[in-house]
């Protein structure tokens, strides 16, 4: 069924897919099922092989548009290609093998009117659930704030998937760069809050996390010696700032070397630099969540 088109709709929806047919299919469908119907959904293909597809009976759902990048570039790439074709007050990221659930933006647009939230500044975040291979899942609420030295710390709100951000922010604030295939919201959010940004959270849990594996050590170690090398002399930074983010980059290593034998030694000393650059009695650079 074709419905009508919105010229200024409040919410433009951004699906990066690159050779996800099944699970981005399960990602548009959960955005079709919102009960709030104020969007635009717009499906960037990052170089698929073969292309993506929509599924056929959505073809004619006049919201959907379908952007296609030639070359694959990166999560950062294809969003900043949404970002470009949005028309909405407020942009809504989703990963292509995550899902909302029906009342998502329906909850965050009602926060967004009850506290008068402005898309100049704010980012409003939600709950989540894990959905780990194993079949385990595990609910967690993010911890709202506006201290530079907690994104700096880590991406505890899965940016890619909850966070409905103002598009006036976001060019304010300017593309992902495109220079990192991974770790690429820890340094948009970081600047975000540079920026004066904050982060709100709806306590509910509005998107479904599909985990899989971990990423490998090569793209992790490029990313974070990137990220690193960007703000080790910025002036913005004041020394604990600098501090949560070694840690935080050091915390990364550890976990994509700990999965291999040959690289164990070297994740355990990277985690022992975390602590070091960051003494706690907790994994995790900081507390993130309630």
């Amino acid at each position: 069924m074709s419905l009508p088109q919105n010229d200024t709709p409040l919410v433009s929806v951004v699906i990066p897919v690159f050779n996800r047919q099944d699970t981005a299919t399960a990602s548009i469908r959960s955005v079709l099922a919102q009960g709030f119907a104020d969007f635009e959904l717009i499906v960037v293909d990052d170089g698929s092989t073969p292309p993506f597809a929509l599924p056929d009976d959505v073809k004619g759902d006049a919201r959907i548009r379908l952007v296609r990048q030639p070359v694959n570039s990166g999560a950062g790439a294809a969003r900043n290609a949404g970002a470009r074709a949005a028309r909405g007050t407020w942009i809504a990221w989703l990963d292509s093998d995550d899902e909302w659930v029906t009342h998502k933006l329906e909850r965050q647009i009602d926060f967004i009117a009850a506290n008068g939230a402005q898309p100049k500044r704010t980012a409003i975040a939600s709950g989540f659930e894990y959905r780990f291979a194993d079949g385990r899942r595990e609910q967690r609420v993010p911890v709202p704030s506006a201290d530079p030295s907690m994104f700096f710390s880590g991406c505890w709100f899965c940016p890619g998937s909850t966070v409905l951000i103002g598009r006036e922010a976001f060019e304010a604030v300017g593309p992902y760069d495109q220079n990192m295939l991974r770790l690429e919201d820890v340094d948009w959010f970081a600047r975000f809050a540079l920026a004066g940004g904050d982060l709100a959270v709806v306590p509910e849990p509005l998107a479904i996390i599909h985990l899989g594996g971990r990423p490998v050590f090569a793209r992790v170690k490029a990313a974070g010696d990137y990220l690193l090398q960007k703000y080790r002399s910025d002036p913005r930074l004041d020394r604990s700032i600098r501090r949560h983010l070694f840690a935080y980059v050091a915390l990364e290593y550890a976990a994509s070397r700990l999965k291999t034998r040959t690289q164990m030694a070297r994740g355990v000393w990277n985690l022992l630099y975390s602590w070091l650059m960051v003494p706690r009695m907790h994994l995790q650079v900081r507390r993130f969540w309630s």
